[in-house]
């Protein structure tokens, strides 16, 4: 059975990647690290400039992503290519996904946003018992976002949290949403709801605030390097 404190060597390697150096925070964030990763999968190798364009970030952060994650061994360089992912880097995408869902934007009329982005956190709801919806909407808020709605499944119902401990049953559209997601999801996982003005936005604030949070469950563990 997966559980959330497999996910913290790879939050930790994350964090470490995106941490400032001698004083200097870079212009790349959790996401891009989690991101490049993801488009390499998909469609590496690749040079720097395809990768700055694609990454919407620019060729000296891209330039010092790229040299951090070399450093970690995530990817290697060939001189004709580009970039392109270890064996190290490919694991760390598989338990990156193994854990995290990523369905996009849903259709949401009931929040005034002008986007969002909706994932799936395996056995989130630990996460929800632990801190609380409202942690979690301001930290979520604290990177940017609109607002977040957090629903968790318990014994195949959807639920709405309303503290640490007390929830209530989805009702309207939020019930039509999660039975899309009824042969996605177990007892235990936890759908998270991300608002912002514009769809990248909303997923670069979910992938960041699932990384704080995580950091934060993380801290409870003796974390060894990934």
């Amino acid at each position: 059975m997966r559980r959330l404190s497999d996910l913290c060597k790879l939050v930790n390697l994350i964090v470490t990647i995106s941490s400032p150096r001698r004083g200097i925070k870079p212009r790349f964030s959790e996401y891009h690290v989690v991101k490049i990763i993801e488009i390499l999968k998909s469609e590496g190798p690749l040079g720097r400039i395809v990768l700055s364009r694609l990454l919407k970030l620019g060729e000296s952060s891209t330039r010092s992503l790229i040299k951090r994650l070399k450093e970690h061994e995530l990817i290697k360089i060939d001189e004709v290519g580009g970039a392109y992912l270890t064996k190290k880097g490919l694991e760390f995408l598989d338990l990156w996904r193994s854990n995290i869902k990523y369905i996009g934007k849903v259709d949401l009329k009931i929040a005034d946003w002008s986007s969002n982005f909706c994932g799936i956190v395996i056995n989130g709801l630990e996460l929800i018992e632990i801190y609380g919806v409202l942690k979690i909407r301001d930290i979520a808020v604290r990177r940017g976002a609109l607002g977040l709605i957090a629903i968790v499944v318990k014994d195949l119902n959807f639920l709405l949290p309303i503290s640490k401990s007390i929830f209530e049953e989805v009702r309207d559209e939020l019930s039509n949403i999660c039975r899309s997601f009824k042969n996605l999801v177990s007892s235990g996982d936890a759908i998270l709801i991300i608002g912002a003005n514009s769809s990248i936005q909303a997923e670069k604030i979910f992938v960041e605030t699932l990384v704080d949070v995580l950091s934060l469950y993380c801290s409870q563990y003796i974390i060894a390097s990934f």
